[in-house]
């Protein structure tokens, strides 16, 4: 991947540092082996044998002969493909059960339509798709719309729509998934036990998953990730919420991974996407994880501040969450909208988290790259957290946030670092190795002056340890807004600065006339910077940063002056060629209209 180039170009970063310049060691990336090609499109079905499950005419009898065939269906020593005639209703409920697959060969279910009237390969869905699907269709609280069961492998979904019958569902709240894979639940009552029961190999390709709006309906997840090798992509998940409860687009608790999600429309109140934050019976962190590609979306509909408020006030967080996970990347993505309300409204939040009962001590989030992604109207870009006082998770290692464009920043502050050593914590360790190089990261252009930190900085540890240890802000440009660089560290309870200068290398922050002079752990970040003061915005040398391009102009004091040469801030055109297409030319938020199901 494109990915690989840029760890590439990290490393000669670090051989090239300057004396005394802290750079951290940079994470390592996914692992291959996803043993899936899902980006490439169906597989090859030549000599499968073909199943047609037609209309009787009543959805629960349609149900029962898809069940039916689903159970009759092989995959040794060939495989099966169960085609759904295009707008044919078929219950919730259905499960996908355990077989054993010959090498290659899949249970295929997908639409009946023509591929001519269904999108290409590889390209996402959209609504606009809804009436070449069959329907799988939802009508009892807690109910699955496809439940996929312990060890079963090698399922591939495509052009299917799966939601809720909303006349059914009107005024409920459901905790149930659209697609719920290996369901997730810890202990003595648990459906899948250990990592050999995992499901595996299953892939959503163009899948259409949708909860209510309009009426308004509590629905818990779009897709439950508790999988090996599975994959989402080139689909649309949408109007996934619940007062006073976390849902997500996708979320994934009880899984080793790999995951691939990639070219996805996501959009849910509390996290789009979460993972961790629950009891695993893996004994391991999710692994192996990539996310490319994907719009990260909330409506502002959903937003009590908003004036186009639908009037339900959901449960919002943010927008990508990781309480565990290893070997991630992040990658040409696009993160619109968070507010403030049941969290701070930052888009990314990396915090390593057990589910506070101690189960699981090894949960961590470490070696995660974000680089290459589009984040707008949001409170915050970046939330980096140690641990939790009280929990028993291990500290964070090697978090990279790389080459990302963040505008139109809120109070929520560009950049929140948080961390805590606490010997009644069972914390291991502190947080280390965590790098911010060639950001832009700014603040609303019409309102510069917003109560807000350009990087904000609490770090309390025990006597001997050091708030911060290997943290460097390099070649980055961003707004220090109201408070500036807002540090608050201690050691053994005493005030402390949160690093030194060999921290900040070449970055250029502006708005900040008489914050320039030696001293204060505020101001050091001016140190090694290539031009201080900048008055403002303008003074950065954006190429037309009022219409949106944010590139340098050779006349900008950040021109080629990075710590490899480059310009400092975002390379805008990398990240332009990363996201392009990504973000559609419009949020539709509706959906088709009402069903009769007898």
């Amino acid at each position: 991947m494109t990915s690989r180039l840029q760890f590439a170009a990290l490393l000669f970063a670090v051989a090239a540092a300057a004396a005394g310049q802290v750079v951290p060691t940079p994470p390592t990336p996914p692992s291959a082996g996803y043993g899936i090609q899902a980006e490439l499109g169906l597989p090859n079905t030549t000599g499968y044998t073909a199943v047609t499950v037609p209309d009787s005419g009543n959805s629960a009898s349609n149900s029962a002969n898809l069940q039916a065939a689903i159970n009759a269906a092989s995959c040794n020593p060939v495989g099966t493909v169960i085609f759904l005639p295009a707008g044919v209703v078929y219950d919730g409920g259905i499960t996908l059960p355990a077989k054993t697959c010959a090498a290659g060969q899949w249970v295929v279910i997908r639409s009946g339509a023509a591929a001519s009237a269904l999108p290409a390969a590889g390209a996402r869905t959209s609504p606009s798709f809804a009436p070449m699907l069959p329907v799988i269709e939802t009508d009892a609280v807690n109910v699955d719309g496809i439940l996929v069961a312990p060890a079963a492998e090698n399922y591939w979904l495509s052009n299917l729509e799966i939601t809720i019958d909303t006349a059914a569902l009107s005024g409920k709240d459901s905790t149930a998934a659209l697609v719920d894979i290996g369901n997730g639940t810890y202990g003595a009552g648990c459906f899948v036990c250990s990592p050999g029961e995992e499901p595996s190999n299953i892939v959503l390709d163009r899948m259409l998953l949708r909860g209510s709006d309009a009426p308004p309906i509590g629905l818990r997840r779009g897709v439950a990730m508790n999988c090996a090798r599975c994959a989402v992509v080139n689909s649309w998940i949408d109007q996934i919420h619940e007062v006073g409860a976390d849902t997500q687009a996708i979320g994934g608790w009880d899984s080793t991974g790999p995951w691939l999600v990639d070219n996805n429309y996501l959009s849910a109140a509390a996290e789009n996407v979460l993972v961790g934050g629950a009891d695993s019976n893996m004994g391991q962190n999710e692994s192996d994880l990539t996310f490319t590609r994907n719009y990260f979306f909330k409506p502002l509909s959903w937003n009590p501040g908003d004036a186009g408020y639908a009037g339900t006030n959901w449960s919002v967080k943010n927008l990508l969450e990781f309480k565990s996970g290893v070997r991630v990347l992040v990658e040409g993505n696009v993160f619109q909208n968070d507010w403030l309300a049941a969290q701070s409204g930052r888009a990314i939040v990396i915090n390593p988290t057990d589910a506070g009962d101690a189960n699981n001590p090894w949960v961590t989030t470490s070696d995660i790259a974000v680089e290459y992604n589009r984040i707008d109207n949001t409170q915050g870009f970046a939330e980096v957290a140690m641990a939790v006082p009280g929990g028993s998770s291990e500290a964070a290692t090697r978090i990279a946030l790389t080459n990302n464009l963040a505008t139109n920043q809120g109070v929520g502050s560009g950049y929140l670092f948080l961390g805590v050593s606490d010997a009644t914590a069972n914390v291991t360790g502190l947080a280390t190795e965590v790098l911010v190089s060639h950001n832009t990261t700014l603040l609303s252009l019409s309102a510069p002056q917003v109560p807000s930190s350009g990087y904000e900085f609490e770090s309390e540890v025990n006597g001997g340890q050091a708030p911060l240890v290997d943290w460097a802000m390099h070649n980055n440009i961003w707004e220090v807004g109201q408070f500036q660089v807002h540090g608050n560290c201690s050691v053994a309870g005493a005030g402390s600065n949160c690093f030194t200068a060999d921290a900040w290398w070449d970055d250029l922050p502006y708005d900040t006339a008489g914050l320039c002079s030696a001293g204060g752990q505020s101001t050091i970040y001016a140190t090694h910077a290539p031009a201080c003061p900048i008055a403002d915005v303008n003074a950065i040398g954006f190429v037309n940063g009022t219409g949106g391009d944010y590139a340098l102009q050779a006349s900008s004091p950040g021109h080629m002056a990075a710590t490899d040469g480059t310009d400092v801030g975002a390379d805008i055109a990398g990240l332009n060629s990363q996201i392009a297409g990504v973000a559609p030319p419009t949020q539709a938020a509706t959906r088709r209209a009402g069903r009769t199901v007898f």
